[in-house]
C-alpha cells in the first residue's frame, strides 16, 4: 500500500516538473522570437536587452560598454558597424545561447517523457543534454577573459563526455545484438 501512495506521489511530481518545463520552454521560445524580432525591426538604432528582458545571467544585446583595450565597445568596430548586418556578434552569440538554452529544455522533457514511459532514465539522453550545455557554453566563451586551466578543464569535459557517450552506445548496441542473436538461435532450435 505505501509503496502504491508513492508511486503516486512520484508521478505527480514529475508530472508537475513537465507542465513546469514546458512552461519555462514555451514562454523562453516565444520571448526568444519576440526580442530577435524587435531587434531585427530596430536595426537601425541599438536597442539594449538587459538580464531581466532576456533572463538571469544573459549578458547584455547591444551594450555599448567599453572594453578592456577602453575602446567604446560595440559600435566601435566595422563588423558591428555594418549595415547590411541586422545583428552584432555579441547579439548573434547571446541568441545561440538563448537557442541552446531552449534545446535543452527539450531534452529535459524528452528525458521526463522517457522516464514517465518506462521508469528509467536513459543514459544516453543525460549525455546528449550535457554535451548541448557544453556546445552552449564553448560557443559563449569569451577566451579573452578565462584562465587557460578552465579551457583544459572544459576540453577534458568534451573529451570525457564524447568518451561516455561512445561507450553507452556501444554498450546499448552490443547488447541488442546478442539480443537478436538468442532470438535466432532459440527460433532455430525450435524449428529443428
Amino acid at each position: 500500500m505505501a509503496e502504491k501512495i508513492f508511486h503516486y506521489i512520484e508521478r505527480a511530481i514529475v508530472l508537475s516538473l513537465m507542465v513546469m518545463m514546458l512552461l519555462v520552454v514555451a514562454l523562453s521560445t516565444v520571448e526568444l522570437a519576440t526580442t530577435l524580432i524587435k531587434e531585427v525591426m530596430s536595426s537601425g538604432e541599438r536597442t539594449v536587452v538587459t538580464d531581466s528582458d532576456v533572463g538571469n545571467g544573459i549578458p547584455e544585446i547591444g551594450s555599448t560598454a567599453p572594453d578592456s583595450a577602453g575602446r567604446g565597445g560595440a559600435g566601435d568596430d566595422d563588423a558591428y558597424n555594418n549595415p547590411a548586418l541586422f545583428l552584432d556578434i555579441d547579439e548573434l552569440l547571446t541568441y545561440f545561447g538563448l537557442f541552446f538554452m531552449i534545446l535543452i529544455g527539450l531534452e529535459l522533457l524528452e528525458t521526463i517523457k522517457m522516464y514517465l514511459a518506462e521508469d528509467k532514465i536513459h543514459v544516453e539522453v543525460v549525455l546528449l543534454v550535457a554535451m548541448i550545455a557544453v556546445c552552449r557554453k564553448v560557443i559563449l566563451l569569451d577566451l579573452n577573459y578565462i584562465e587557460p586551466m578552465a579551457v583544459i578543464g572544459l576540453a577534458l569535459i568534451i573529451v570525457s563526455l564524447g568518451a561516455s557517450y561512445f561507450l553507452v552506445r556501444r554498450a546499448h548496441s552490443d547488447s541488442q545484438h546478442t539480443i537478436s542473436q538468442l532470438g535466432r538461435s532459440s527460433a532455430q532450435s525450435k524449428s529443428k
